[in-house]
């Protein structure tokens, strides 16, 4: 989702919104095919976090920082946030919202837990705008990360840490890589990875455009090059048994809108086939639901309803 797909109405000049759409830092971002996902998943956490702590399921002080500056002020002002989020409503991208603040609260706490367990290496594939390296930083020189993405997005990220932060986060490797070309296990075994200490793999927004090799390689990887009791975590398009997404207005939209993007979905699971999946592919301890369900959980804790998109999952699995 581009923040440029959002057009503002009758009622938001007050909050000025679009005027960051012309500015030159967003301009660039917004042209680089390779953050536009990344910048639609930083703004949505960074309007989710302004809002008071008893009412907020995550909190993610750093996304406002990858935004341009006008922008940055639905990271920054309640009263803007939510005309934001009445905009975002109003053009059928709710759905999307709450699918986004459910996976970011739900892969926070596994890694969370992991942390506590005594993982050594958190490995973030298709980091895009994740920013749990700086949010998680505390544990910096006992947790080495690595982060792998495409290096235009890269770029991107480190010049907005560095104007907004000043050092980037400690205990962070970035490395490059091309999914659909590089080997992944000579890029991370090239920028230090260790295959023997317990490691926490995220893979947040990612599988729904790859193919099904590139997902088995991935896979392969992560069950055959890490100890027993490393750990995995993805979302993923649900697809219906006749290999069509979940049938649903604002599904199909959000689907038109990324094949626009040149970002088509290419792949998803039935999702009464996920733990089978992992499991053939080394995999045990399987934990998966629709990412409504688990959103709900979380809405309902803090007092709210919200919208969530019928068409992902999410899925964390150990290895065996």
């Amino acid at each position: 989702m581009l923040i440029s797909d959002i057009k503002p109405t009758a009622g938001m000049s007050q909050a000025r919104p679009a005027a960051g759409l012309q500015d030159r830092e967003m301009s660039k971002m917004e042209n680089s095919k390779a953050s536009r996902t990344a910048q639609g998943t930083a703004f949505f956490r960074a309007i989710e976090s302004t809002r008071p702590e008893r009412e907020r399921v995550c909190f993610d002080p750093v996304a406002k920082k990858f935004l341009g500056p006008s922008v940055r002020l639905a990271g920054t002002s309640r009263r803007i946030a939510a005309l934001w989020y009445a905009l975002l409503k109003r053009q059928g991208l709710g759905h999307m919202y709450g699918e986004v603040v459910t996976r970011t609260k739900y892969i926070d706490d596994r890694l969370e837990e992991s942390l506590h367990s005594g993982i050594e290496q958190v490995i973030i594939l298709g980091a895009g705008y994740d920013s749990r390296a700086c949010r998680f930083d505390n544990r910096a020189g006992r947790v080495r990360f690595f982060e792998l993405d495409h290096p235009a997005t890269q770029v991107l990220k480190r010049r907005a840490l560095a104007r907004a932060r000043g050092p980037e986060p400690a205990g962070v490797t970035y490395v490059p890589i091309d999914f659909g070309k590089d080997d992944l296990a000579s890029r991370l075994l090239e920028a230090g990875y260790q295959e023997t200490r317990l490691t926490f793999f995220i893979w947040e927004g990612v599988t729904m455009y790859l193919k099904p090799d590139s997902i088995d390689e991935t896979l392969r990887f992560v069950a055959g090059r890490s100890p027993r009791g490393s750990s995995i975590v993805f979302n993923y398009v649900i697809r219906s048994r006749d290999g069509s997404a979940v049938d649903d207005k604002n599904v199909k939209q959000t689907l038109e809108r990324m094949r626009k993007m040149g970002e088509p979905v290419v792949f998803g699971l039935l999702e009464s086939n996920v733990k089978d999946f992992l499991e053939a592919r080394g995999f045990g301890s399987v934990q998966n639901a629709p990412c409504a369900e688990v959103g709900r959980a979380y809405f309902e804790a803090v007092g709210r309803k919200q919208e969530i998109a019928a068409h992902l999952g999410i899925a964390y699995a150990r290895t065996v």
